[in-house]
């Protein structure tokens, strides 16, 4: 039963490689099918530790992901890793932004690195040293904010 789920998945979509942003990223030349990359970013696709990076350590750096195929709204899940080892105390207002909107137009600009109509968003904001606020748009208006002290542990 499975494999005829699946099946019909890749006769609907044309591969799988069209619903999921999985290792190694991007083909030979460099180029997604599933996501369009825009600003600074990096993208290790082989060996142990494969990662996207958006945005490095100086200042008034950015990238972005943004999905080329549109996500249902029934249900979705996103998992993601945020690493705040490179954080110091002189750093502050970096952040990511996960946004949902009808349209993949994105241009840069003053929300979180982008400038857009927001449908829903949800920012994670690096304020002093490791002082992380979670913050919730909808309709391009905060709903809601919640701040977490995180301690860096040293081993």
């Amino acid at each position: 039963m499975f494999f005829y789920f699946l099946l019909q998945i890749i006769s609907a979509r044309g591969s799988l490689e069209d619903l999921y942003l999985v290792p190694p990223y991007v083909d030979g030349k460099g180029k997604s099918n599933v996501v369009n990359f825009l600003g600074d970013f990096s993208i290790l696709s082989y060996g142990g530790n494969r990662h996207i990076k958006l945005g490095f350590i100086y200042p008034d750096t950015r990238g972005a992901i943004v999905y080329r195929n549109q996500v249902g709204t029934d249900k979705f899940v996103i998992d993601t890793k945020v690493n705040l080892n490179a954080v110091s105390k002189g750093q502050e207002n970096n952040g990511m932004l996960i946004f949902f909107n009808k349209t993949d137009n994105v241009e840069f600009g003053s929300m979180y690195g982008i400038k857009l109509d927001t449908e829903f968003a949800v920012a994670l904001d690096i304020k002093k040293g490791l002082e992380v606020v979670i913050k919730i748009f909808i309709n391009n208006k905060e709903d809601s904010s919640k701040t977490f002290n995180f301690m860096r542990m040293m081993m």
